[in-house]
């Protein structure tokens, strides 16, 4: 049995949470999926509610970027051994924020693995350490593979280290 607990949110066993504050629940209401037991449909509404709100306000406030990276702290800490093949699957989010002038701009998240490059994936796989990375620069993004000292991926930074 999943033992998730924050504050009074706890899991209730069935992959769902409630608050425990409450005098019981409803065994059909299915509007908050564990983050420990039922990563995956938590990291799925997490994904809609970043990429459908600019701004939220209450106890504490945040954009639609805020919400994505703390479904995926919270994700991390829960379920850290399943949580990178779920993000794979789950996909790119576009995350909603406002910028500085008061437009609507989107942060994208790609995780490894998931929407990187054929020459990427492939050197990923073929290099013992390697690291992808993705560069967040604006309404685009750039890729590189960060490879270890002499595995002849690193061209001229190779010579140097030797």
């Amino acid at each position: 049995m999943c033992n998730f607990q924050h504050g009074t949110i706890e899991c209730r066993g069935d992959g769902y949470c409630w608050n425990a504050d409450c005098d019981g629940f409803d065994p059909n209401d299915h509007s908050l999926p564990c983050p420990a037991c039922n990563t995956k449909a938590w990291l799925e509404q997490q994904k809609e509610e970043a990429e459908t709100c600019i701004s939220f306000s209450g106890i504490d406030s945040g954009t639609g970027v805020d919400i994505w990276e703390s479904a995926v702290r919270v994700a991390r800490r829960e379920n850290h051994e399943g949580v990178e093949a779920l993000l794979r699957e789950i996909g790119e989010v576009n995350a909603l924020y406002e910028d500085e002038q008061g437009e609507t701009q989107t942060k994208r998240f790609v995780y490894p693995g998931q929407g990187m490059s054929v020459l990427a994936d492939s050197l990923l796989s073929q290099t013992p350490g390697a690291v992808p990375m993705i560069f967040d620069v604006g309404p685009s993004f750039n890729e590189c593979i960060i490879a270890p000292s002499g595995s002849g991926m690193s061209g001229q930074f190779d010579k140097l280290a030797k």
